[in-house]
């Protein structure tokens, strides 16, 4: 597992349907030393309890 790291979030878009996952966000941020990151993140919902 990697190392763990405070990231700013500083844009999130609109979750959209994905066909492999429920819903699919990706954002973006500042790390503490100032450099830029950007990751997906997939929901699935399919297994949650109502």
């Amino acid at each position: 597992m990697g190392q763990k790291k405070k990231i700013y979030i500083v844009v999130k878009t609109y979750p959209t349907i994905s066909k492999e996952y429920a819903e699919l966000v990706c954002t973006a941020g500042v790390l503490e030393d100032g450099s830029w990151t950007c990751t997906d993140a997939a929901i699935d919902t399919t297994d949650k309890p109502i």
